[in-house]
């Protein structure tokens, strides 16, 4: 995977989020965050729909132990690597993490620099992608709507959890005490998953996030075109694999 250099502001601090945001992490399928790319990376119909990519770089805050003899892994300092992308004509941004924090400590931390962020830039509404090893294991995506009494959560989950359902429940936590009304797709995360069924949860999900930000920006997320970002980046894979063996 290419890894671009992090934009940052004149003032040299991360540019704000857009008024609606959506953010996807990493889950067993991968779909959530290809919807996402794949609406970044590729134009729309239109030209001035489309939307272009940066990056920026999260890293944990610094330890408050007590420095050992031990050191650390190279892996352990490696920042985590965050892209997003806003649509230039609409006030829509995307926030798609790919590649998952290694420590629960540092996932908590990311969710929280996110939340902090966008109360910061005054974001009004968030969207965020999720699987969960707690939803009805089908293809439909789950949704539920954190500012609304009639919306029933997910089940207390439990402290030996996955990363994924971690940081879920720590954005669940953190948005239910914010002022900043949230809906959240969940999808089930599924071991193995055959091609069959990353269609049917690409589809899904594409469904739940058009109709969650609204007719107007309903184009920017196509179920074909996440299903054939799918596909190449497959392939692309797969050539990469094959190449380290040369």
């Amino acid at each position: 995977m290419m890894i671009k250099e992090p934009i940052s502001t004149e003032d040299g601090s991360a540019p704000k989020f857009e008024s609606t945001l959506v953010i996807a992490f990493p889950d067993v399928s991968m779909a959530g965050p290809r919807v996402l790319l794949s609406s970044s990376s590729q134009s729309t119909e239109s030209n001035r729909h489309s939307i272009t990519a940066w990056s920026q770089y999260c890293t944990p805050p610094p330890s408050r132990k007590k420095k050992t003899t031990t050191t650390s892994t190279h892996k352990d300092n490696i920042p985590k690597i965050v892209y997003s992308a806003s649509a230039a004509s609409t006030n829509l941004g995307l926030l798609t993490v790919t590649v998952a924090p290694p420590t629960t400590e540092q996932a908590s931390h990311l969710c929280e620099a996110i939340v902090s962020h966008a109360r910061e830039s005054g974001t009004r509404y968030i969207i965020i992608v999720a699987a969960s090893n707690f939803t009805s294991q089908t293809s439909e995506t789950q949704i539920i709507q954190l500012h609304n009494a009639a919306s029933l959560p997910l089940k207390p989950v439990q402290n030996n959890v996955s990363l994924g359902d971690h940081i879920l429940n720590t954005f669940l936590t953190l948005l239910t005490f914010s002022d900043i009304p949230t809906t959240i797709l969940v999808q089930p995360a599924k071991k193995g998953s055959s091609i069959r069924d990353t269609k049917a949860v690409i589809e899904n999900l594409t469904g739940a996030l058009s109709a969650a930000v609204g007719s107007t920006n309903s184009h920017i997320f196509s179920a074909s075109r996440a299903i054939a970002f799918d596909s190449f980046q497959r392939e692309e894979e797969e050539a990469v694999e094959s190449m380290m063996y040369l």
